[in-house]
């Protein structure tokens, strides 16, 4: 029988075409053409006949060859007895051994089922097409002692083949069509023929006696998992290759799955000898000789890859543990060689176990270093020479250092998680028979892309009875929100608010895929800012302990290329290829960031796309790709400076561009403020810390148990109900408003679209937190004040005030007067010494003392938000004043109002005073920031006091280009919709005249033909849809403006019938049908009840007709346009009744001669101003001395929308027309 390879030595490795492992000292010998071939790896049992079955034990022989000839066919074949009997128990422990049923899973298999564990497995090898048996060593190590576990463990590489042998006789027997299908030898005599195949088959052979393809078939494996002991990537030495181990590390980078070639078939090119089955040891192998003895060819061979066998190759470089790097190393890589079932199982980014043994390897790199041609040698009994000499590529021979060709690889049978992890996922646990076959392949669906009840149930699967109860209490119990906050990096005092955001990210949103195919990120991006020592690292180092897919770096040590991808060259192949950066490590994780406001900008744009679109787009060396990169950014910076500076923005603050900002959901700013209750606890804290370590802290939840609950809560997908979408606007235009607050109302940053996005995903995880499937408004309500407190307000310097200044000089100069009038006493006692004035002007100037400097004035200081209170107050009242008057409000009138506001706060005269004196300073200031404007007499006000010593009033106006009502927060946020047939004028008024009023986001318009009723209702739904589903005003303007027949045609002309009818369908029929398709977005439900709250008091929606002052005052010739006119305002009153019970409001306002044409497009080009289109004619019919401006109407229409109490009533703005005839 064929003796199988002996143990790997690596001095004996040559380079080959896949020099990726090492070569063995021994190979088995190739076999004749004309016997049989067998499983692979060793001998296996032969058969009685081609079709029958596998007798035990038999081995089929090389009898019936000739002689051979002497030579190296004659060096004995050695038996290794001790491999032949651990290959026969390690069969007798696959066939026999059994599982308590309880421990694990029943088989996944409706076919054979067995309690013998392994049995159960080959029968899934043959269900679900595998070819890999999953031996659990703890199975082992419970047999017989141990000892056959201790024997394989310490010279597994030795040993492999006669368990591969064990493995293929039990599918053999217990499985046998499969085995036949994939691993049946064929016939392979020898030809004759000069094809490449010299070993095809007749068309009358047996479909048995060939597999359906040889290049394909299955190579059966074996597979070890849960040893006792996992290494480390650095403790691995010589002394372990051969030998199985478990190793631990981080995938870093991944080669694409290639074939590789694993049982040759070659063909003589001399006599056309097939020889089948010769194993390829790591490198390309031919045969030694022609088994053809008539033959003795050594190097003419031709390979047959359709009779050869390919399995799948893959090369993963992984790195230590960052928990396991030693301080001031550098961490170790290793690569591991992955085959067969193990390709793609590991991923960039994961932490995984591989179980195998430690190879040794050629360094293909060492090869090739510039200066030395290095080339394979026959020996020879010619002198050697050349520059690297005879005995092969060495190191420095001159300090005693050999052979530096090689390198330790890894040959890894066995790819599973790291659960050693903490957070490692457990859906890919090796639990049962069936388990074992599907999750360790992978092949169970990922939980985070099944939603619903079924990824919920998949998960709580692979939990135990006692896990499940545990989560099944969690979920219950009252605020578990805020539990899950306590227990929290529980090592860090406080912070509770930076807390509520972390458990937020861990949790995530809901990622969504629009129906362009556009995706929509659900994780969140927090960035932490704030003082030195405020616990900011020890966030990000929690967070990549708790998860298990997370990495850690630093943003100065990291560049654009270290965060995203990287085009590097592979040092064997020369080829380009894509090394995952922080960002694709952590897909589907975190990536905390360290020191983030020290990254360059340069490197900061790099992440623009995987923090919003979460892709990283390479276009380099030929290369053109889109990698994943779902992950959440977790960073933390330093303010500008060393402190946080809350007098400025916190743009300002930290150095980060506008848009990576606007791509943060959170900002927590951390201060280091001094309280001394807060500074007694924290060091309590940290003292208890430092003396009991663990036991300084008891959260409720451990970290296993937050785990477990975390893992579970992602699996919900909640959606949002109607009244948190309600609740979800509101609070958004809340965020706006405060954004658009002018100088009162700034915030740390600016609020656009991307802070909406972000409060839809905090609302969602808070969903998910509670573990329920809808979003409620109360969560929308936690997430709107999360994101609320992490804005933080500009603080303002304190305001201060000087003493009047005119004041303080006269105070001051007549102070100066007097003590110069005691000086010159003093100089002349007799006084009034006409020839002292006389003297020149040098004596004089040398005997006047010198002027007293002025003392400094007194200065009073208020709080900023205190100054803006009383500044609102006083800008609200002149504001009112000025719309009822445009004289103003006088300066003692508005003190005293002020004091009558405050009167409740004021206990004492001095306090009045105070009060008054600081009010009337906030007044200066206003006039000084230019927001109001004094008017004294006839101009402005005069500085100084002459004014008031004339005794003239100050009144105050508010500056004519200061925004008052944005300041004040007036501005009305309205979104209009118009209908219009003229498409043309219709753009020209919604894009240059309403385009100061409004946003283009608040406007919109349709074409539409209100003599049409099925297209009003359709323009209406349009029109709701744009207003979200509500609309609040409805102003029927839409008609026939020219009053009067065309073409000077009277009632008696018959073809004014048809006027007529236009007249009705649009001026009367058209507001009637228009009105009644609004009234479904109008009306408010419940309306008729008690009055018993102040809102009830609000205006309510209105429709507000626009008819004509011709209804009551007509000209000749005007019976259609008075007769609709005049209809409006009955179809007003009668509308006002009738829509009682909706609460809608119906007023009508009849406009005069309006004048237009200035604000239409042809009066735009032409330059018209509404002044020119006033006519001599226009003063005298008015009592207003002037025609009507569509302002005029606007104001009349804004008082029915905000006047509560007016329905049914008719208001006519005609300038007084109607009342002068």
């Amino acid at each position: 029988m064929s003796s199988p390879p002996a143990a790997p030595t690596p001095g004996r490795a040559s380079e080959g075409p896949r020099s990726d492992a090492p070569s063995r000292s021994g190979r088995r010998q190739p076999r004749s053409s004309s016997r049989p071939r067998g499983p692979p790896t060793g001998s296996t049992p032969g058969m009685q006949s081609e079709a029958g079955g596998f007798p035990d034990d038999e081995v089929v022989g090389l009898r019936g060859m000739r002689r051979q000839a002497p030579g190296a066919r004659d060096v004995p074949r050695v038996v290794d007895t001790t491999a032949e009997t651990l290959g026969i128990q390690f069969e007798r422990f696959l066939e026999n051994f059994t599982e308590d049923p309880t421990s694990s899973a029943a088989p996944m298999s409706s076919a054979v089922t067995t309690n013998k564990y392994y049995i159960a497995q080959i029968h899934g090898l043959c269900q679900f097409k595998l070819s890999t048996l999953y031996v659990d060593y703890t199975h082992l190590m419970d047999h017989e002692r141990g000892v056959l576990a201790s024997a394989i463990q310490g010279d597994f590489y030795r040993f492999l083949p006669y368990m591969l042998r064990a493995l293929n006789n039990l599918i053999a027997k217990y499985e046998p069509q499969y085995y036949r299908e994939h691993r049946q030898p064929g016939s392979t005599t020898a030809r004759t023929d000069t094809s490449l195949a010299g070993n095809s088959m007749n068309e009358d052979d047996s479909i048995n006696d060939k597999t359906p393809n040889q290049q394909t078939d299955k190579i059966f494996a074996i597979a070890f998992y849960n040893l006792a002991l996992v290494s480390r990537v650095r403790q691995l030495r010589t002394e372990h290759v051969g030998k199985l181990a478990s190793i631990s590390g981080t995938v870093t980078r991944t080669s694409e799955v290639r074939p590789e070639l694993h049982l040759a078939t070659f063909v003589c090119e001399v006599c056309n000898t097939v020889v089948p089955d010769v194993e390829q040891i790591f490198k390309y192998s031919e045969p030694t000789q022609c088994p053809n003895l008539t033959c003795g060819n050594r190097q003419g061979w031709r390979l047959d890859i359709r009779q050869s066998t390919f399995i799948d190759w893959q090369k993963v470089r992984i790195q230590e543990n960052s928990s396991e790097i030693p301080t001031g190393s550098m961490p170790r890589t290793m690569d591991v060689i992955l085959r067969g079932e193990m390709v793609d199982r590991a991923k960039a980014g994961e932490k995984c176990i591989f179980t195998g043994t430690l190879i040794v390897v050629p360094d293909v790199s060492q090869f090739r270093v510039p200066g030395t041609r290095v080339q394979a040698m026959r020996d020879s009994d010619a002198p050697r020479g050349g520059d690297v000499g005879g005995s092969g590529v060495s190191g420095l021979a001159a300090l005693g250092v050999r052979d530096l060709t090689y390198r330790m690889a890894f040959l890894a049978n066995m790819v599973t998680p790291d659960t050693s992890t903490q957070g490692q996922s457990a859906n890919q646990a090796l639990k049962g028979q069936a388990g074992n076959i599907l999750s360790s392949l992978g092949q169970m669906v990922d939980l985070n892309e099944v939603s619903g009840d079924q990824a919920q149930q998949d998960y709580l699967d692979t939990l135990t009875p006692a896990e499940i109860d545990d989560l099944r209490r969690m979920v219950q119990q009252p605020n578990i929100y805020m539990r899950l906050v306590d227990s929290l990096a529980p090592m860090i005092y406080g912070h509770t608010v930076v807390k509520k955001g972390l458990l937020l990210q861990l949790m995530g949103g809901v990622s969504k895929v629009t129906p362009e195919g556009m995706a929509l990120r659900g994780d969140l991006n927090i960035c932490i800012v704030g003082d030195p020592s405020t616990s900011k690292s020890q966030f990000l180092k929690y967070i990549c302990s708790f998860l298990p897919r997370t990495v850690y770096t630093s943003g100065k040590a990291s560049s654009a290329a270290g965060l995203t991808a990287a085009v590097v060259k592979d040092e064997e192949t020369g080829e380009f290829t894509i090394e995952a950066g922080a960002l694709m490590l952590a897909d589907n994780g975190i990536c905390a960031i360290d020191e983030f406001d020290k990254m360059d900008i340069a490197d900061q744009v790099a992440i623009h796309e995987a923090m919003e679109q979460q892709t990283i787009s390479i276009a380099k060396a030929g290369i053109q790709a889109t990698l994943n990169a779902r992950t959440s950014i977790l960073a933390a910076a330093n303010p500008v400076g060393g402190r946080y500076n809350r007098k400025t923005t916190l743009r300002a603050n930290i150095n980060m561009s506008a848009p990576i900002m606007s791509r943060f959901d959170l900002f927590f700013v951390v201060l280091d403020e001094c309280n001394e209750q807060v500074d007694e606890h924290l060091a309590r804290h940290i003292v208890a810390i430092h003396q009991l370590k663990d036991d300084a802290v008891q959260p409720e939840y451990s970290t296993e148990q937050l785990q477990r609950y975390i893992r579970f809560a992602r699996l919900f997908q909640p959606v949002f109900t109607e009244e948190a979408k309600v609740d979800l606007v509101k609070n958004y235009q809340a965020l706006r408003s405060d954004d658009a607050g002018g100088s009162v109302g700034r915030n740390s940053y600016r609020i656009t679209v991307r802070q909406l996005e972000s409060l839809i995903r905090l609302s969602e995880a808070v969903a998910k937190a509670n573990c329920v499937d809808q979003v409620t408004p109360a969560f929308v309500e936690e997430a709107y004040k999360l994101l609320k407190q992490s804005i933080i307000s500009v603080e303002k310097d304190d305001v201060e005030f000087e003493e009047d200044e005119d004041a303080a000089m006269a105070d001051a100069d007549a102070d100066a007067g007097a003590a110069a009038v005691d000086d010159h006493n003093d100089e002349s006692p007799m006084g009034g010494d006409e020839g002292a004035e006389e003297e020149s002007g040098s004596v004089r100037a040398s005997q006047t003392p010198a002027r007293t400097p002025a003392p400094a004035r007194p200065r009073t200081q208020i709080k900023h938000e205190d100054y803006v209170k009383i500044q609102t107050k006083l800008l609200r009242r002149v504001y009112d004043d000025q719309n009822i008057a445009e004289d103003g409000t006088e300066e003692e009138d508005l003190l005293l109002w002020y004091l009558e506001e405050m009167e409740d706060e004021l206990l004492t005269q001095e306090d009045v005073e105070s009060q008054r004196s600081l009010a009337k300073k906030v007044l200066k200031k206003t006039v000084k920031d230019n927001i109001l404007l004094p008017i004294r007499g006839e101009g402005l006000a005069e500085e100084g006091a002459e004014a008031e010593q004339r005794g003239e009033k100050t009144m105050y106006v508010i500056q004519p280009n200061f925004p008052i009502e944005e300041f004040l927060g007036l501005a009305r946020g309205y979104k209009v919709f118009i209908f219009d047939i003229d498409e043309a004028e219709l753009e020209h008024t919604t894009k240059v005249h309403l385009k100061k009023y409004f946003d283009a986001q608040k406007l919109n318009y349709a074409i539409c033909n209100l003599r049409d009723p099925d297209e009003i209702r359709q323009k209406v739904d349009e029109a709701a849809k744009f207003l979200n589903g509500k609309i609040d005003v409805l102003v029927n303007n839409g008609g026939i403006a020219s009053p009067k027949w065309k073409d000077g045609k009277t009632m008696e002309n018959g073809e004014t019938m048809a006027e007529w009818q236009a007249y009705v369908e649009t001026n009367l029929t058209g507001p009637f049908a228009v009105s009644q398709a609004c009234i479904p977005y109008m009306k408010v439900e419940g309306a008729e009840h008690s009055i018993d709250h102040d809102s009830d008091s609000d205006a309510g929606p209105c429709i507000i007709h626009i008819g004509s002052f011709r209804a009551h005052q007509s000209d000749p010739n005007q019976e259609g346009y008075a007769s609709t006119k005049a209809g409006m305002l009955g179809l007003m009153h009668s509308m006002a009744i009738s829509l009682q019970p909706q609460s809608i409001r119906v007023n009508l306002v009849a406009p005069g001669r309006i004048k237009v044409a200035h604000e239409s497009r042809e009066g735009d080009e032409k330059g018209t101003s509404w002044a020119s289109l006033n006519g001599a004619n226009d003063v005298e019919d008015h009592p207003t001395n002037r025609a009507g401006r569509p302002k005029d109407i606007a104001d009349a229409v804004e008082y029915l929308v905000n006047a509560g109490f007016v329905t049914g009533q008719e208001i006519i703005v005609d300038g007084g027309a109607t009342k002068k005839k």
